[in-house]
């Protein structure tokens, strides 16, 4: 409903249709702009259905102009319910185009850190530890002097380095998952931006009448001098019972 008495739909109708020259409006007068809302929003009238429904009832001298109006602001209903949603949805995806470009940056980040801990060579740390360690342990029972400095000399880097590369290869693994997140919504997102539905599903368009809604002059001023005497009728009546009362108390 608000969407519907929003000031850009009856500001579109009346461009639309020209209603500026269609309902006479001096703009040269001062307050032209309040008499063309009072003419537009008196002869429009919304209302809502017990099916939740919205019907638009618009009274014209013209059958033809008020069907026009009726069907221009259900129409415009539509394409201002699309407009808010493109907006929506752009706002959307540019959000979600910076966090995944912000999730990519800081994923390469994490990948350059890693970069530093393979090259001093720990790839694998959990199997690589596991196999050194046996390594040693075969040397140490040969007596292998060399393997076994060979061999200290790497678990020294992973014992230094290995708590580090561990934190930052978990960190990784976990970031590049949300990055994957991040993108699906991205796609999601381009598609919501992209594919705008209609809001709106018109049951019966506005056609002209066949007849006006609306009491004729004439007939309104002789309703209203017939209430008049009606009511003077009735006064009479009452004031002539009351003095009979009257009368018949003082006898």
């Amino acid at each position: 409903m608000q969407i519907l008495k929003s000031d850009n739909i009856r500001n579109q109708t009346v461009k639309n249709l020209n209603l500026i020259t269609y309902y006479k409006i001096d703009t040269l007068q001062p307050k032209w702009k309040a008499k063309l809302i009072e003419v537009f929003q008196g002869n429009i009238t919304f209302n809502i259905t017990k099916f939740s429904a919205v019907e638009i009832e618009v009274l014209d001298k013209s059958p033809e102009m008020a069907a026009k109006i009726a069907n221009e602001i259900a129409g415009l209903v539509d394409v201002t319910i699309m407009e808010m949603q493109k907006e929506t949805s752009q706002q959307a995806f540019a959000l979600v185009q910076k966090k995944h470009d912000d999730q990519i940056k800081y994923v390469n980040i994490l990948q350059d850190s890693l970069k530093i801990y393979m090259e001093l060579g720990i790839i694998d740390y959990e199997s690589q530890v596991e196999r050194y360690t046996e390594q040693l342990s075969v040397a140490i029972l040969q007596g292998k002097t060399s393997a076994i400095k060979s061999l200290e000399e790497k678990l020294d880097i992973f014992a230094k380095h290995g708590a580090k590369f561990t934190k930052f290869r978990d960190l990784f693994s976990y970031e590049k998952k949300q990055l994957a997140f991040l993108r699906s919504k991205l796609e999601e997102a381009q598609l919501d931006a992209n594919n705008l539905l209609s809001h709106k599903f018109v049951l019966d368009y506005a056609t002209p009448a066949d007849k006006k809604h609306a009491p004729k002059r004439m007939l309104i001023v002789l309703i209203s001098v017939m209430s008049a005497f009606l009511l003077t009728f009735v006064f009479l009546l009452i004031k002539d019972s009351i003095s009979n009362l009257t009368e018949l108390k003082q006898d």
